[in-house]
């Protein structure tokens, strides 16, 4: 089965989870981390200047977008939509415990055009949380 939500065109054999009832929820995360995003940009745009500024800097920092987890991606539906929704995301690592959910993940970030942006991981959760800590 094929669905559509948002702009995402997303893939859906038989017997991976979908909930439709929580397109609503996706619609309204989207809108708040888009808003999040701009206003963040904004301050570090304005902060980058005022620094540059006082300092004789030629050129202020560069914003290089917000990376996302979803540790529990399933068939990476919301990330997905959140890399062709939200313009901000630079980089969306989409997880699932369950090798053949990581594989569908790539294939619906290729369906879409942005497995430059989304990156498929099949591991644990809570494991992949404390690596991806350590890396900041």
């Amino acid at each position: 089965m094929t669905t559509k939500e948002g702009s995402a065109l997303i893939n859906l054999p038989e017997g991976v989870f979908y909930n439709p009832v929580q397109e609503f929820n996706r619609d309204i995360t989207i809108c708040v981390i888009r808003h999040y995003l701009q206003k963040h940009f904004k301050e570090f745009i304005d902060k980058g200047l005022k620094k540059a500024v006082e300092h004789g800097q030629p050129e202020p920092a560069v914003y290089r977008g917000l990376a996302v987890l979803e540790a529990l991606a399933a068939s990476g539906l919301r990330s997905v939509r959140y890399a062709k929704e939200i313009p901000l995301i630079c980089r969306l690592v989409a997880n699932d415990l369950d090798p053949a959910a990581a594989k569908l993940i790539s294939e619906n970030a290729k369906i879409n055009s942005v497995e430059d942006i989304v990156t498929s991981s099949c591991a644990n959760a809570v494991t992949l949380m404390m690596d991806c800590s350590k890396d900041k």
